[in-house]
């Protein structure tokens, strides 16, 4: 099966391919499901705050943790937890923390899971619709094959009524 010069015919190369229409439907809406299913990730996440939480750890970074010691009027030293961040204005702010820096470590921990969350939700975002574009454009592709397959065997099957 095939030409002259050793190459192997189209309808040789699609043998193993089988379009049906419904199966084209079914890949296009299963893409249309995962673009929709990130969606309802994205309103969850912004319903629960974790994109606030995010940017809480953005504004955390560059700051460090210091233990401090304080002197009360009687000059007896006292020590505290401060949070030292430098502002746009490249001043030292200092936020104080308590006794134990632990309520700020776990506000921490979970604005970095958070802001790890919402860049993972970002890079699948952009996957799903790279996806969806690749599934839409195999199924137009696949349709206009389809066309094509159906006008040859017409074309041919006309010839052979004429014969």
């Amino acid at each position: 099966m095939e030409e002259a010069g050793g190459k192997p015919r189209v309808r040789d190369l699609l043998k193993g391919v089988s379009i049906d229409p419904g199966k084209l439907k079914s890949l296009e809406e299963a893409g249309s499901r995962l673009t929709e299913a990130c969606k309802i990730l994205d309103h969850a996440l912004r319903d629960l705050g974790v994109y606030g939480l995010a940017s809480v750890y953005e504004g955390l970074r560059g700051c460090t943790e210091e233990y401090t010691v304080v002197y009360n009027r009687a000059k007896k030293p006292y020590y505290y937890w401060y949070l030292k961040c430098t502002g746009r204005d490249k001043r030292v702010k200092s936020i104080y923390l308590g006794k134990s820096p632990e309520g700020y470590n776990a506000v921490k921990d979970t604005a970095r899971a958070a802001s790890e969350v919402v860049v993972a939700v970002e890079k699948l975002r952009g996957v799903v619709e790279e996806l969806d574009k690749a599934l839409r454009d195999l199924t137009d592709k696949l349709t206009q094959l389809t066309m094509a397959s159906a006008v040859e065997a017409a074309r041919k099957s006309s010839a052979l009524n004429t014969t």
